[in-house]
């Protein structure tokens, strides 16, 4: 019984909403952002917007997953001030609505890797997601995500258009369709007239449509794929380094197991959670994990093709 009570009160303390700690991390994501780019236009180099264009999509993701973390108001104790912050300051960039986005996401915690989890069984529908496959299907993929060859098949049918398709009011609908796109012209709009059009596509555009668009894929496939035989969850958690943080902006979005477990969680305390849960052996031995995105993504090529 000691040992109940020690566990809920780590629990109660891991669950603590650090709100100057929230915004240190959503301004230091957008200076990240705003430095790459003011590099990058200094080098002139493309080798050199290569590899921004990388970054950059990695802190676009970044603010996603506190966008996400906002969505279950664990950015601020007040639940108005979480809404302003992620509709103003995280979700937009990747093109989504906050209302929309939590009208699904809360679906996806209640059915978790069931077919009435929009997420789980939307994948379900794409043989791109089906696995194994042969390595150069997957390799193509990859490749076309990277390329922004992808973004226009996948974005139509986003969970932003998704969920507006289910609004019971036609006019509400179009409303909210005619208001995302408006939106998004009149930022492009004041961005040509100052002069700034040219920066936008670079640094916003082109890195959402290519190297955030291959960060989504991968985490997909992590959350709801490939899942160990025998585990418990339907899920997995992935074991991420400094470079896979990089590249992939992951904010500790890695530990989906310990999130759902555990949704009241910050996401800067799921990795103590994750040492909090792992010194239970059961648990060791139910859940399915990953030592890294590279094991993950090998499970998805035919056992035959990996040398």
């Amino acid at each position: 019984m000691k040992k109940i009570r020690r566990f809920h009160a780590e629990i109660k303390e891991l669950s603590q909403v650090r709100p100057w700690r929230s915004l240190i991390h959503i301004l230091i994501e957008w200076l990240a952002i705003m430095t790459i780019a003011w590099v990058s236009e200094q080098m002139h180099n493309i080798f050199f917007y290569f590899l921004a264009s990388i970054l950059i999509g990695a802190r676009f993701h970044a603010l996603a997953v506190l966008g996400h973390d906002g969505n279950h108001n664990l950015l601020f104790s007040q639940p108005w001030l979480n809404r302003i912050v992620v509709m103003n300051l995280l979700l937009w960039p990747n093109a989504a609505s906050a209302s929309e986005f939590k009208a699904e996401h809360l679906l996806h915690h209640k059915y978790l890797s069931t077919d009435r989890d929009p997420d789980f069984y939307r994948i379900s529908k794409y043989p791109e997601f089906q696995f194994p496959m042969s390595r150069m299907n997957f390799f193509s993929i990859l490749l076309r995500d990277a390329l922004g060859l992808n973004f226009f098949k996948y974005f139509s049918k986003s969970r932003q258009f998704r969920v507006l398709r289910l609004q019971p009011s036609s006019r509400k609908r179009s409303f909210k369709i005619f208001y995302a796109i408006a939106s998004y012209f009149l930022i492009l709009l004041v961005a040509y007239s100052f002069g700034y059009l040219r920066i936008a596509i670079l640094y916003w555009l082109i890195p959402y449509m290519t190297w955030n668009q291959l960060i989504f894929r991968v985490r997909t496939i992590a959350e709801h794929s490939v899942v160990k035989q025998n585990r418990s969850y339907g899920t997995n958690t992935v074991i991420a380094g400094p470079i896979e943080e990089l590249i992939f902006g992951l904010k500790n979005a890695n530990y989906h197991i310990e999130h759902h477990l555990y949704p009241s969680v910050p996401w800067f305390n799921l990795g103590k959670l994750h040492g909090l849960l792992m010194s239970s052996k059961e648990h060791r031995d139910s859940i399915s994990v990953y030592p890294s995105y590279l094991a993950v993504l090998r499970q998805c090529v035919r056992r035959s093709e990996i040398t």
